[in-house]
């Protein structure tokens, strides 16, 4: 089961890549931070954009555990290392980050 799991995923960014690459010229990033039930910390990178003929598109880009508390710091470096891991492009983009916190 995991390697048919590893071949869709990576057939499926494959695709992803491709589609970015033919219509995507500028993308903004949200981010979802959360500890898990069993105390791992998560981060979803969602990409949003719009196409030549300005159709909105989303995708999650990456979904990871990060090491240690999800501070700033750890989230930076976390996406940091995904952007690295990927092997595209640099890309410079403004996080801003909201912390809440459910009482």
């Amino acid at each position: 089961m995991k390697p048919r799991i590893t071949h869709y995923f990576q057939e499926s960014r494959t695709i992803l890549r491709n589609q970015l690459d033919a219509e995507c010229s500028t993308i903004a990033f949200s981010l979802d931070a959360w500890t898990s039930s069993n105390h791992r910390g998560m981060l979803g990178v969602i990409g949003h954009w719009l196409s030549k003929d300005f159709q909105y598109h989303e995708s999650v880009l990456e979904f990871v555990e990060i090491p240690g508390r999800h501070s700033g710091e750890n989230m930076v470096t976390t996406i940091d290392d995904v952007m690295v891991h990927d092997g595209g492009q640099p890309l410079y983009f403004i996080v801003v980050v909201w912390f809440s916190h459910i009482l």
